[in-house]
């Protein structure tokens, strides 16, 4: 059996996206953005940089939506020996149409299920970016059904077909509230021998609480394992100052058939996020290794020059030992980085 045809079937989407909205304006959005980082390791100063452009498409009518987000990223520095010099993503290429309360989404598209954390066990990327954990992520080819049954309950449902037909994903999500707490369960198949089922829930409380698990399994229901985190959250000074904790847990080390997140069972994060005002806003992330005991500490500062304009300054610390995840030997004695952005 032959693979997709990814490039007819992304071109058809764009020929079917401008049909259906021809009647609608065009939308023509970026954004620019320039990372300089130093990170001092053994007397030395390692020097890294990248270049991110991002251009996105949209156009609407009244029951029809097309959207398409092209991200390029330049590197340079000894960071190419990872990454190369130069990579092009199609973060998303998708029309989406809804009759009355129903959403059908076809295309290249990022299907978020379960919580909107950093540890979320439903996630589909469970990459992480620590210095930027709100880095968008690239979707992928599916056809999305999304049915709310009220403003607090609903439905979604994605299939994203591969070849050869075992390693075609999906996924189903049935959310609602009960009492305090948004609660849901999730069915998901991620491909060959990564499947999964779980609830999560969130609610407030004195504070903010969230839980999540899910139990993953392989084609032949064997290769069982466990993953799970919970967090709180509470705000201070009228929102201004939010302070976030969260615990996550994972059965089993990575390897094959085991999608979770970084390496070791058991993480922590603490996290501060400050907004003076329109102007200036500060952040504090601590990622706490459980099992060595090594933890790496991001903080920053962003400054809005103008309308569009923003400058961020960052730095990251590790704590740990040589043979530690969070150590001077991977990382860096220190981080100092500055992040320029400018949207279009």
């Amino acid at each position: 059996m032959k693979g997709l045809n990814v490039r007819k079937l992304l071109l058809t989407l764009l020929v079917l996206g401008f049909a259906a909205c021809a009647s609608a304006d065009l939308g023509l959005s970026g954004d620019y953005r320039l990372d300089l980082g130093v990170s001092p390791s053994a007397g030395k100063a390692v020097f890294n940089s990248a270049l991110q452009g991002s251009v996105r498409l949209l156009r609407q009518a009244e029951n029809w939506k097309f959207r398409s987000d092209l991200r390029a990223i330049a590197w340079y520095g000894s960071i190419t020996n990872v990454t190369g010099r130069y990579t092009i993503s199609l973060l998303d290429i998708f029309v989406r149409y809804s009759p009355g309360p129903l959403d059908v989404t076809l295309g290249k598209n990022y299907a978020a299920f379960g919580l909107l954390s950093v540890f979320n066990p439903f996630e589909l990327d469970k990459s992480l970016n620590l210095t930027d954990l709100k880095y968008a992520k690239e979707g992928i080819l599916l056809a999305l059904l999304d049915l709310p049954f009220g403003s607090l309950s609903g439905l979604k449902v994605y299939v994203s077909p591969s070849s050869p037909l075992d390693r075609t994903a999906g996924g189903l999500e049935a959310f609602g509230h009960f009492l305090k707490f948004d609660t849901g369960i999730v069915c998901q198949r991620k491909g060959l021998d990564k499947n999964s089922c779980g609830a999560f829930l969130k609610g407030d409380l004195l504070l903010g609480v969230n839980a999540a698990w899910a139990y993953h399994f392989d084609d032949k229901g064997q290769a069982r394992w466990n993953e799970a985190s919970v967090g709180a959250d509470y705000s201070f000074f009228e929102g201004r100052l939010i302070a976030t904790g969260s615990l996550y847990y994972a059965e089993k080390r990575p390897g094959p058939g085991v999608d979770r997140f970084l390496t070791s069972r058991i993480y922590g994060l603490a996290d501060l996020t400050f907004a003076a005002d329109e102007f200036f806003s500060a952040a504090f992330d601590l990622f706490v290794n459980a099992h060595d005991g090594s933890c790496l500490a991001v903080g920053s500062g962003g400054f809005l020059i103008s309308d569009g304009l923003s400058l961020t300054l960052l730095f990251s610390v590790p704590t740990g030992g040589m043979k530690d995840e969070f150590t001077s030997r991977r990382m860096g004695d220190f981080t100092v980085a500055c992040r320029i952005e400018a949207r279009l």
